[in-house]
């Protein structure tokens, strides 16, 4: 029995690494009849349920294999991020704290950076990520530092730890490897090129850089966007820069950087990166929405975030709002534009909701309909930031641990937002609650009426 059970675990392992969900459960059930003390079986029966996101099996399968060994430190840490994902934190940091005492090592000591970080305590957060690092001296942890870092408005030392994403990243652009990368060197008679490697709205954020006010010694400015952003940065920044593709030909400069890089290697404060309107919408395109929209306060809205492929779902889901948060926003003379594409769910009965989505092909056309709005509310997504950066009210619904970029409030103030003049932060008061800011712009939207 004992190695009939061992060969099948060794095909659930395969089922594992092969994504078969299904099959690997199913043989692990095999397993566990024939051997139900065999605790690794448990521990990778946890590890499949979480890979789907089924948090409470998985803390279920964890919890078995510790009765079978309490000094199973992997299985206390798992277990510990199930209970982190389903917001038991007090739970979760007791289950790290028993991961440690079986076994000192970097991945507790990682997790309970994780779970500071969620509970928005970025500075036991850090002492965290520190005790992580001395054990493990790798890029993710250097990045996680310096994430935690730039949240608490420490951009000099948190800068050059998110510079470490890079070390193990498998789609670098092309200009990152083969250039020397700009530091702050002089650009007098030079030629840099910019490019993106973040989400859309970290592209549309950063692509202020991109001008003469940053770059006043340049010979030359190339930036790269990508297809959907070409139309609206061509526009927006003119003669002074040149805009090529991302996915194309590459010219020869003499330095490159990532756009997401230019506040290390201009030695910024956060401070110092507020900025007036640098794109904007394109006035014919604009002017044809005129006479379209309906009568009263316009208010474009957007529910869901976006994904990048950097983004988990969980975090992506974390970001977005039901749907039926809408009916707060219906007031009087109010009309709520959607500002979603692609819209996933049915829209309720009762939302009375003006789309015009299936007119719109990239951000250049999302700036002409935004244009003619009167307001904004959005999640943290792009539709906030090509709001705000053509200058455009926007009110943007942002997680309680959305702490980069938009900073802890601790440091910058609850409702402000360091990138753009025209936006207001609404950020959730504890994990998950969207009840409160909903209400919060609720009230604000009658009271600006």
């Amino acid at each position: 029995m004992s190695a009939l059970a061992e060969k099948l675990f060794e095909r659930a392992t395969l089922h594992t690494r092969a994504k078969d969900w299904d099959a690997a459960l199913r043989t692990l059930t095999d397993v566990v009849r024939l051997k139900p003390d065999f605790h690794e079986a448990w521990i990778l029966r946890g590890n499949v349920c979480m890979l789907q996101e089924r948090w409470l099996d998985a803390a279920l399968h964890y919890e078995r294999a510790l009765t079978i060994n309490e000094h199973l430190a992997d299985a206390w840490s798992n277990l510990a991020n199930c209970f982190a994902s389903m917001s038991m934190f007090e739970a979760a940091r007791d289950a790290f704290m028993r991961s440690l005492q079986a076994k000192d090592s970097w991945e507790p000591y990682a997790g309970l950076g994780n779970l500071f970080c969620t509970a928005m305590d970025l500075k036991h957060a850090e002492e965290f990520y520190r005790e992580a690092l001395k054990r493990d001296n790798c890029a993710e942890r250097h990045f996680q530092l310096g994430c935690v870092q730039l949240g608490q408005g420490n951009w000099k030392d948190g800068y050059p730890g998110y510079f470490y994403r890079w070390i193990d990243s498998v789609s670098n652009p092309v200009a990152h490897n083969a250039f020397p990368r700009w530091r702050g060197e002089d650009l007098t008679g030079k030629t840099i090129l910019l490019y993106p490697d973040q989400g859309y709205g970290d592209e549309l954020m950063t692509m202020r850089f991109a001008s003469r006010d940053y770059l006043p010694d340049a010979r030359h400015i190339i930036l790269q966007t990508r297809s959907s952003l070409a139309d609206i940065a061509k526009r927006s920044l003119g003669m002074q820069v040149e805009v090529i593709p991302l996915r194309g030909p590459v010219p020869r400069v003499d330095y490159a950087c990532s756009t997401m890089d230019m506040p290390m290697a201009l030695g910024l404060e956060w401070h110092q990166v507020g900025h007036p309107p640098y794109l904007f919408a394109d006035r014919y395109k604009a002017g044809r929405w005129k006479d379209r929209l309906p009568r009263g306060f316009n208010v474009g809205v957007c529910w869901m975030s976006g994904g990048h492929f950097s983004t988990t779902l969980s975090i992506q889901r974390s970001k977005s709002i039901r749907i039926e948060y809408l009916r707060a926003f219906q007031q009087p003379g109010v009309n709520l534009i959607s500002l979603q594409k692609p819209i996933m769910e049915k829209v309720p009965a009762d939302i009375e909701l003006h789309d015009y989505m299936s007119e719109i092909d990239d951000f250049a056309d999302t700036a002409a309909l935004i244009d003619n709005l009167d307001l904004v509310i959005s999640v943290d997504t792009a539709v906030a930031h090509i709001a705000a950066a053509i200058g455009k009210r926007t009110w943007n619904l942002v997680r309680f641990s959305g702490y980069w970029p938009w900073l802890a409030p601790d440091v910058c103030g609850e409702d402000r937002a360091i990138w753009y003049d025209s936006m207001r932060l609404y950020r959730q008061p504890r994990g998950g609650d969207w009840e409160q800011p909903v209400e919060r712009i609720a009230r604000d939207l009658k009271a600006l009426i």
